[in-house]
């Protein structure tokens, strides 16, 4: 099955606009919406370049629901940029660039 992730932008309002400088994953929330039928099982992300995909703890999410989530400490160091894709039941949704610094919602469409 083929999974379709619309990212919906948003204008970050801390005044950092399209500043690729390190991000402090403290500051950093994003929310997810579940659009699709079947439920997510959890949000994965990796550093573009990478195929070590991280889990985000309690990202579990049911149809139609939405959830907040927030970068780890450990990506304090890192791009703004990494992908993000969204695990099913039956597998994981193709992965996205998300930039962390400007966007601050994600849609996953199964």
């Amino acid at each position: 099955m083929i999974n379709k992730l619309m990212v919906k932008l948003a204008a970050a309002t801390l005044g950092l606009g399209a500043m690729a400088a390190p991000a402090f994953a403290s500051e950093w929330r994003f929310t997810v919406e579940n659009a699709g039928n079947s439920k997510i099982v959890r949000i994965e992300a990796a550093e573009v370049g990478s195929n070590t995909w991280r889990s985000f703890a309690g990202s579990t999410i049911n149809t139609g629901e939405e959830i907040t989530l927030e970068w780890d400490e450990s990506t304090n160091d890192t791009s703004c940029v990494w992908k993000l894709r969204a695990v099913y039941s039956d597998g994981p949704s193709e992965p996205e660039k998300f930039n962390f610094c400007e966007e601050t919602a994600l849609v996953f469409d199964n």
